[in-house]
């Protein structure tokens, strides 16, 4: 029977007496564990390994060790604090001469470095340096990079080949037992396509067809969660689907997913809730529920407002709300216009320089590569 990388983790901890060899495998359980969201256990297993990096430990355990407490810490603490976790990650990366675990760590840092810095073009070259590689990456490694590609193309917008790298991270994800980040892929995809069809509809390019094919890639992608067995692990793919369903004027349903919904991932997300309430805001006021909606709209723009490193794509959202809120209450929208116009102005920019750092990288990154799937 083939078992996936917990599995696996898990027993060779059991098996493991060499400290350094422990120290490995606590940060790559923890790195499974920050990926499910078990918080607790993954702060168990750094608490371990930072007890054994009291010791001597090589440099390949110190990569996996930093590597793993820069993924928590975005998790954690946020983005804009993981940064400098990432950058010592990858620093101590280049000291390390054991190939394998070099690939490894940096297929960790092309997936989750473009979170922590939406302008960071540096993930791409990671991920070519990971394909160069490839003959010494294991299948959770390529699906990582392969994950953190089609991440890098949706990010720019280019759909094809974003789905190319998606189908590619699915299948490493099969061959290493790893249904959690095979749903990963797929959530992703799905999430990606509907912030895609919003921000058309904000640029004042509405397509109800691509709206509704949106809305059914998010429910088949909750259906497939449940047919393999997997738990919720966010929040984010029904709080999604609300907004797509309040700007297709399914208003009924789209307020029962937020109520549903919206309360718990306040304790669990951060700079998204902003947007999430400012959805749930707007679907109130087509409701004829203007108060409420006026008190959560001025709830998510405190929200946003704390929040050192705003990322563009929530500002639009927020943006385009208030336009609508106000329509709706009669009140003129004058000034938030040209708010949103600069906000695309700016996402338009960023997708503009990752598509041009991936044109000059295109020889790697244009196709997944050949890989046997025995």
């Amino acid at each position: 029977m083939q078992h996936g990388p917990l599995t696996r983790n898990t027993a060779k901890l059991a098996d493991t007496l060499s400290v350094d060899e422990r120290a490995r495998e606590l940060a790559r359980r923890s790195l499974i564990q920050t990926r499910l969201m078990d918080m607790p256990e993954a702060m168990n297993c750094l608490h371990e390994l930072d007890r054994l990096a009291a010791g001597r430990l090589s440099v390949a355990a110190q990569t996996l060790r930093a590597t793993a407490w820069a993924v928590n810490l975005s998790y954690t603490v946020g983005w804009t604090q993981s940064r400098s976790a990432f950058s010592d990650a990858v620093a101590l990366a280049r000291e390390c001469e054991e190939q394998p675990v070099v690939l490894e760590v940096l297929s960790w840092y092309a997936l989750y470095y473009p979170l922590a810095d939406h302008r960071s073009i540096a993930p791409l070259d990671a991920i070519v340096q990971i394909m160069e590689g490839v003959q010494h990456a294991d299948a959770d490694t390529l699906a990582r990079a392969g994950y953190a590609a089609q991440s890098l193309f949706l990010t720019a917008r280019q759909m094809a080949p974003a789905l190319a790298w998606a189908q590619f991270a699915t299948r490493q994800a099969r061959r290493s037992g790893d249904p959690e980040l095979e749903r990963s892929v797929l959530r992703y995809m799905t999430l990606a396509q509907a912030d895609d069809v919003r921000l058309d509809w904000i640029a004042g390019q509405p397509n109800m067809a691509a709206l509704k094919q949106a809305i059914v890639g998010l429910e088949s992608g909750q259906m497939f969660s449940e047919a393999l067995g997997l738990k919720q692990s966010s929040f984010q793919a029904p709080l999604v689907l609300a907004g797509l369903l309040t700007l297709s004027g399914e208003y009924g349903r789209a307020l029962a997913l937020f109520d549903a919904h919206l309360d718990e991932a306040d304790q669990a997300l951060g700079l998204e809730i902003a947007g999430h309430i400012s959805d749930r805001a707007l679907c109130l006021a087509q409701l004829g529920r203007l108060s409420e909606a006026r008190v959560a709209q001025r709830r998510a723009q405190e929200a946003i407002g704390q929040v050192d490193d705003v990322i563009d794509q929530y500002l639009a959202f927020l943006h385009f709300n208030e336009i609508q809120l106000r329509a709706l209450e009669g009140v003129p929208a004058d000034e938030e216009r040209p708010k949103l116009a600069a906000v695309l102005q700016r996402l338009r920019a960023q997708e503009d320089l990752k598509r041009r750092a991936i044109n000059v990288r295109a020889h790697a990154l244009a196709m997944p590569p050949l890989v046997s799937s025995s």
